[in-house]
């Protein structure tokens, strides 16, 4: 989340940070409006509770609400808990447990319609926010959380950022649970950069690249290279629609990075 806001302040409105398409075209956020997203969302999640090392489930496809949701639940020192979109309802709510999760977010109805049985039964969460489509009255829509966050003042995110340490949580990854039910695996900021770091250090001369992110952030390889890796040399990141159109995609966004 430091080096997040060190590139906020360099590029500002100057430079795109995400790229995504809506109506056949392509959308962008630059830096600035990152930021923004980012400050509303940690705001919000402060005024539902959420307190430091608390956890946050979240399930979707690869989108620039994913990474305004990472960010934000890292400048809290939270851990930040991705889940599979194509997760049974059964994986699913046993991460969620789990993981005691706090808040949830979830992309559409399709993911909300795998919670309907067992979401206001977990004694952990206390609410589950829906990114895309219409809510029932127990969820909180995204845009009403963005809402909810919007008089934060203008240092808010900075003095969350300033109370975190290399140590701080980064999030819990699960593994595929091929020996039995799925393990979480806590992350801290000091893996995620020390990781990214070396991986820029093999590849010395990658900086302000165009990237497109098609594989699931839920695995840890595209969050180092999208998220970590991408925030660090300040990549401009589009988001592929989906796996089948990842050749569409490409020819049009002519990555200059990819994995």
């Amino acid at each position: 989340p430091e080096i997040f806001l060190k590139q906020v302040s360099l590029y500002g409105s100057q430079r795109v940070a995400l790229r995504y398409k809506s109506n056949d075209q392509w959308q962008e956020y630059l830096w600035s409006d990152y930021f923004s997203f980012v400050q509303k969302i940690s705001a919000a999640l402060v005024k539902l509770g959420l307190n430091s090392s608390d956890k946050v489930c979240l399930v979707s496809r690869n989108c620039p609400e994913w990474l305004c949701i990472y960010m934000a639940v890292q400048s809290l020192g939270c851990h930040l808990v991705p889940i599979y979109p194509n997760s049974t309802a059964e994986q699913f709510q046993y991460i969620v447990k789990h993981s005691e999760a706090k808040i949830l977010f979830v992309e559409n109805q399709e993911q909300l319609i795998k919670t309907e049985n067992w979401r206001n039964t977990l004694p952990d969460l206390t609410k589950t926010i829906l990114i895309f489509g219409e809510d029932p009255p127990d969820v909180l829509p995204y845009a009403g959380l963005l809402l909810m966050g919007a008089d934060a003042g203008p240092h808010f995110l900075q003095d969350q950022v300033d109370k975190l340490s290399a140590d701080s949580p980064a999030g819990i990854i699960y593994t595929s649970g091929t020996t039995g039910p799925p393990k979480g695996v806590i992350l801290t900021q000091k893996n995620l950069i020390f990781v990214a770091r070396s991986f820029l250090t093999r590849f010395h001369d990658i900086y302000e690249e165009e990237t497109i992110s098609f594989l699931p952030l839920s695995h840890i390889a595209e969050q180092l290279l999208t998220v970590i890796a991408g925030t660090i040399v300040a990549d401009k990141i589009s988001f592929a629609q989906s796996i089948e159109t990842v050749r569409e995609d490409l020819l049009q966004v002519r990555p200059t990075l990819f994995l």
